[in-house]
């Protein structure tokens, strides 16, 4: 039996920027210790892993958005997107083989 990712945030559709760049509709899952991002494939592709790092801070709410710090103390900025994401593979993606589970953190 493969247990669940425990999240902290499992976020469709997210706007998320990362050095500047701004990616729009992308699945975010954060857990204690790292960041995911996934986008959509070209041409009906499978969703594209685009993000996987370790991170040392995670503080925000869903009203103004996260701040996410990695290891490396580049920061990520994560709002939630307008609307629903219908149309796309991303929102019913399931990344992790025992699923998502949402924690609790402190």
């Amino acid at each position: 039996m493969t247990l669940p990712v425990v999240a902290r945030l499992d976020l469709y559709p997210a706007n998320l920027i990362l050095d500047g760049v701004m990616y729009s509709d992308v699945r975010v899952v954060v857990t204690a210790d790292t960041i995911y991002a996934w986008r959509d494939g070209y041409g009906g592709e499978a969703p594209v892993e685009f993000l996987n790092e370790r991170i040392s801070d995670f503080d925000g709410r869903n009203t103004i958005g996260w701040t996410i710090t990695l290891h490396d103390d580049r920061a990520v900025f994560l709002q939630r997107s307008s609307g629903c994401g219908c149309g796309s593979r991303l929102r019913g993606y399931r990344p992790f083989p025992g699923g998502i589970s949402m924690g609790v953190f402190n």
